[in-house]
């Protein structure tokens, strides 16, 4: 496994890598994930999708928090990756009640499953 830290202070870490060449870019229409979101203070698991096509959303567009806008670009179909995301580029100051608490950081188990 490899950490990366980016200067934003996301911290992802790859646990498979990608086995097509299809790669995330920011320009990117719409990408399929599963995923686990747990909060970090306490490990609990507020959030999943893991069966089915996934959840889709179009990346760098501001339809998910920002530090996933950020964390999934680079990634190639098939990878997985363990992102830690501060606050400020999660729910931040306000939260997400009654599930996330204000000033958060989450750790999600990312699966890039396609790109449209």
């Amino acid at each position: 496994m490899s950490a990366v830290t980016r200067s934003n202070k996301i911290r992802n870490e790859v646990i498979q890598k990608g086995v097509r060449v299809q790669e995330v870019h920011q320009m990117v229409e719409e990408i399929s994930v599963y995923y686990t979101g747990r909060l970090k203070q306490n490990n609990k698991q507020f959030d999943s999708v893991t069966k089915g096509p996934g959840f889709k959303f179009k990346l760098g567009r501001n339809e998910v928090i920002r530090g996933w806008d950020i964390a999934l670009a680079g990634m190639k179909v098939g990878g997985k990756r363990k992102v830690v995301i501060p606050p400020p580029l999660a729910y931040g100051t306000k939260g997400s009640p009654p599930v996330i608490p204000p000033n958060s950081a989450l750790v999600f188990e990312v699966e890039l499953l396609s790109l449209n």
